[in-house]
């Protein structure tokens, strides 16, 4: 009897699970397909627009938060006559929104972008101000505001007294959760915890901060006006774009039957049902894009720490790895052999996998050199200085192996061609070779080709080396 009931009990926990599931597949179902709906409505009403030429528009609607936090931070940073002409007024923007118990003293203040992790990180002695950026609606990570807030207090500042956090979002829907930013934690902070957002706090600061700039700094002026303009079309407050709104308006009104609900109250509960909906499934998304994007930097950190420890047993000298990430820059120098050809133009053996650089070179084994346009030496005719000796360089490269000329951004390179495997071109696809599973099938196959292909190339440039020093 009693196995029976047991049995029973199993069975309805199926029938429960079952038709749970059911439920929710029609309701991702539902959201998609009113995505796609609201998706050709937008691009057939886009059709109808005015020309709206806006660089940002051209790169991609969605830039990521990333882009957004540095065209934030280098505002923030920038200086006319020695002085941060837009810094003070964020300060003081922020301290008329919210109730600060004491008033911000920027002396000596430092900026930090993207570094450790914080999108922005304004400190000076007395305070430190975090800025998390979440207009993509990215998803909190496990502890990360708690992080940041004990990497602080290892510099010297209080959680009880002077670490800010502003929460950046888009237009404010979006709360920090609690994994991220513990209750306790929250609550210490009080209301240095800032809830700030794109539409009524960034975008109106970068519209009172025009009246500010000079008019002869023609081109910053140009570049606010251009990124004003893009966050109104993300917020879909451009001007022109009504109507197109208006009919998505049309449809959500439709699909939701609010014409068909007598009360507000009613309406409310259904559009917030909805957004919840909407929002659970933004929140599927994203799962499945940190699982993918977590797979292919595994990846490539399993090919990168091979290769690596590879190389360090040839016996060809030190070599050295510099990471900002596996995803997308990663290199492995020589130390042994760096030719130095004075002013400060060096030129150095490296494997690369750069895909931020050229999306259609993900990785490669060159020469190149350590000097950069952001440089002062830049300014100074550096860059005459290594046009010689770099052809002499490739010259040399060409007479002794079939090798391609590329252009990486402002980087001529020598790069190896002979990457090939079972009629895959490693060169141009090494890193989307996970999709069919060849990489986990054959890593170190894979690894010991790129590392012969290294080494061929690196016995000629230790040879030149060798007859230039005999020169």
């Amino acid at each position: 009897m009693e196995a029976a009931k047991i049995e029973n009990s199993f069975n309805f926990l199926e029938e429960v699970k079952k038709k749970v599931i059911e439920n929710t597949a029609k309701i991702v179902n539902e959201n998609f397909s009113t995505a796609d709906e609201v998706a050709k409505i937008e691009k057939e009403e886009r059709k109808k627009l005015p020309t709206n030429f806006n660089l940002l528009d051209l790169v991609g609607r969605n830039i990521y938060e990333t882009k957004h936090s540095k065209i934030l931070g280098e505002l923030l940073r920038y200086k006319h006559k020695e002085k941060f002409l837009f810094l003070n007024s964020f300060i003081e923007f922020l301290e008329s929104h919210f109730n600060f118990e004491e008033k911000l003293k920027l002396e000596s203040p430092t900026i930090e972008i993207e570094k450790s992790n914080i999108d922005i990180l304004i400190k000076n002695k007395d305070f430190a101000l975090i800025i998390e950026n979440k207009i993509n609606y990215a998803k909190d990570q496990d502890e990360q505001i708690k992080n940041y807030v004990e990497k602080l207090e290892k510099d010297g500042y209080s959680r009880e007294k002077n670490i800010y956090v502003a929460y950046l979002t888009r237009r404010g829907a979006k709360e920090v959760e609690e994994y991220s930013l513990p209750k306790e934690l929250k609550d210490k902070l009080g209301n240095r915890f800032l809830e700030i957002n794109y539409y009524s706090h960034i975008l109106p600061f970068l519209e009172n901060i025009l009246l500010d700039i000079p008019l002869k700094e023609e081109t910053l002026i140009s570049g606010i006006r251009q990124y004003i303009d893009y966050l109104k079309g993300i917020l879909g407050i451009r001007k022109g774009e009504e109507k197109m709104h208006e009919e998505i308006k049309k449809v959500l009104e439709e699909k939701l039957k609010l014409k068909d609900i007598s009360t507000d109250k009613e309406k409310l509960e259904v559009i917030q049902k909805k957004k919840s909906e909407f929002e659970s499934c933004v929140q599927g998304l994203q799962n499945l894009e940190h699982e993918i994007t977590e797979r292919r930097n595994s990846l490539r950190r399993i090919f990168c720490e091979k290769l690596y420890k590879k190389l360090q047993n040839s016996n060809t000298g030190e070599w050295i790895k510099t990471e900002e990430n596996y995803s997308s820059h990663y290199r492995i120098l020589n130390k042994k052999y760096i030719k130095d050809f004075g002013n400060n133009v060096q030129f150095f053996f490296m494997f690369a996998l750069m895909d931020w650089i050229n999306p259609n070179l993900f990785c490669c084994v060159s020469v190149n050199y350590d000097i950069h346009p952001w440089e002062p030496s830049w300014k100074k005719g550096v860059l005459e200085d290594f046009k010689e000796p770099l052809r002499i360089i490739q010259e040399y490269f060409k007479e002794r192996i079939e090798i391609t000329d590329t252009h990486w951004w402002h980087s001529p390179n020598l790069c190896g061609s002979k990457f090939s495997l079972e009629g895959y071109d490693l060169v141009n696809s090494f890193f989307t070779i996970e999709q069919n599973k060849i990489f986990e099938q054959k890593t170190d196959e894979i690894v010991e080709l790129f590392f012969n292909n290294i080494m061929e190339m690196f016995e000629i440039w230790k040879q030149f080396n060798e007859d230039d020093e005999q020169r």
